[in-house]
């Protein structure tokens, strides 16, 4: 286990203690770890110490089981967020994450946090709903689920990206070392990628402003910026 796992593991028990709650923790952590990280790299020119890597990333225990869309889109949101970039093996929930080391376990990490606060944010919701309407069975229940997790999604994905420009504001010289080594993960990705099929996810389900609300109040790492629109996953065949 990394020392930046390790230090995230530390603030997060003193979360539990009434600090704050985990994703506030985390995030900070991988915010200041990120920006210092790269201004490390910079200064000392050491690049082996975290080198670029091809890493197995699950979306469930399962790695050739079936996996739900939101799942995924949240995946990617993280991914892209923090510098890295993926192929994703059709029909299962596999996904190679390509980037440094220290950031590869940092979208694991966060994924899981994000994914449980969604969780339970949708549970809540569907709770709240049932006890309001008259009518509710399990088809209405798995609508109003898929809703509100997607939309859920989004409204993390606009959060990150005006997190990004604060950043951008707020500490602009180690935000640029950032952007140096998200552009070498993306030249390094593309070369190893080239052959690979450029696809979509695919899917579709109805807006939520209660999920996009939900998605909004997760706290995480502004990590790394990007520009304009984020690529289109490459597919890998199963």
């Amino acid at each position: 286990m990394s020392n930046i796992i390790e230090k995230i593991q530390k603030l997060q028990a003193m979360a539990e203690r009434g600090e704050g709650n985990e994703a506030d923790v985390a995030a900070r952590l991988a915010r200041k770890l990120m920006l210092d990280h790269a201004i490390s790299m910079e200064e000392l020119n050491v690049e082996e110490v975290d080198p670029l890597g091809a890493y197995e990333f699950l979306l469930t225990e399962n790695k050739y089981g079936r996996c739900m869309w939101w799942k995924r889109e949240l995946a990617q949101v993280l991914i892209y967020h923090l510098g890295c970039r993926f192929t994703y093996m059709k029909g299962t929930s596999r996904m190679t994450v390509y980037g440094h080391a220290s950031t590869a376990e940092l979208v694991s990490y966060l994924y899981d946090v994000a994914r449980r606060q969604i969780d339970t944010a949708c549970k809540a919701r569907l709770k709240k709903l049932r006890s309001e309407s008259l009518w509710w069975d399990r088809g209405r229940g798995r609508q109003e689920a898929n809703a509100f997790r997607r939309s859920a999604v989004k409204g993390l994905s606009l959060k990150l990206a005006e997190l990004k420009r604060r950043e951008h504001r707020a500490k602009p010289a180690g935000y640029e070392l950032v952007l140096s080594r998200e552009s070498a993960v993306r030249e390094w990705y593309q070369q190893r990628t080239r052959h690979f099929t450029k696809g979509s996810w695919g899917g579709s389900s109805r807006h939520s402003a209660a999920g996009f609300a939900a998605g909004k109040e997760i706290q995480l790492t502004p990590g790394v910026s990007g520009s304009g629109r984020a690529p289109r996953a490459q597919i890998e065949s199963k």
